[in-house]
């Protein structure tokens, strides 16, 4: 987790935020060994299965999600976290969704979007 905290810290200056700000941002979030938002994701593990999903998602990959926390749960000895990372903003997932991925051990990180260079081309 580190690592990553490193390589996300060298993106600066992009959406609203200026900088100093971000990076402010980006420094508080370090302390706490991640870049989540939301106060209620704690990682408990020194591993942890990762996935990524927007409100866009399809029925399929929600089933998916779920039958991957299955799995790692029946096939691994390895004690690790499930993690759904989701974009702050309007894609974010709904409650619904949520409490589903919840129910099935997932833990929801929302991180802040980092603005392509060409916004209007994406």
């Amino acid at each position: 987790v580190e690592s990553s905290t490193r390589s996300l810290a060298v993106v600066e200056g992009t959406g609203k935020d200026s900088p100093r700000q971000l990076s402010a941002h980006v420094q508080d979030r370090a302390k706490q060994k991640h870049l989540c938002l939301n106060a209620d994701y704690a990682p408990t593990h020194d591993f942890a299965v990762w996935t990524f999903l927007t409100l866009e998602l399809d029925a399929g990959y929600l089933r998916g999600a779920m039958m991957l926390s299955k799995s790692v749960r029946k096939h691994s000895t390895q004690p690790l976290d499930l993690v759904v990372m989701q974009l702050q903003g309007p894609k974010q997932l709904d409650a619904k969704t949520q409490a589903a991925l919840r129910a099935e051990g997932w833990k929801i990180c929302t991180v802040q979007r980092i603005v392509p260079l060409n916004e209007g081309g994406t």
